[in-house]
């Protein structure tokens, strides 16, 4: 059914139960986990040189521990994985993935870790589903 299953994270709210999800479906069909996490470099942008060197490498080992612990979940699951940390705007950026990996399936949080409540989806998300011909599976997070 499913050759490859990306799962962007960010390390958000309940991402443990989304990367359980998207396991449960790669075993089913022994398709490979792909972990994408972005550093979105727009927040670099104000800030001065050593702080702005210092606060990208400081996302930089954050976005690497959330892509490891995608792998890690699915290596367990006894599935091939790749890892991988981008710099750039989220949605580009994973969308640009999918295509380029040749995604059979998007799973992904409802929303992020910059979630704001009263919203259904977060705006990454909300673009992903919006601007990919990929199949998207959005799992729920209550508030």
């Amino acid at each position: 059914m499913h050759n490859d299953i990306l799962v962007p994270t960010d390390g958000g709210e309940r991402i443990d139960d989304v990367i359980d999800y998207a396991v449960g479906i790669a075993t089913q069909s022994d398709a490979t986990v792909h972990s994408l996490a972005v550093v979105d470099e727009r927040v670099l942008s104000d800030l001065d040189g050593d702080l702005e060197e210092s606060v990208h490498e400081t996302l930089e080992t954050k976005s690497n521990h959330w892509v490891a612990a995608v792998a890690d979940a699915a290596t367990n699951a006894g599935l091939e994985t790749v890892s991988e940390t981008r710099f750039g705007d989220p949605s580009e950026q994973i969308l640009e993935y999918a295509t380029d990996a040749d995604i059979d399936l998007i799973v992904l949080g409802q929303r992020g870790a910059d979630h704001y409540n009263n919203e259904q989806l977060g705006s990454v998300s909300n673009r992903i589903v919006t601007d990919t011909s990929h199949p998207v599976l959005v799992y729920p997070i209550s508030h």
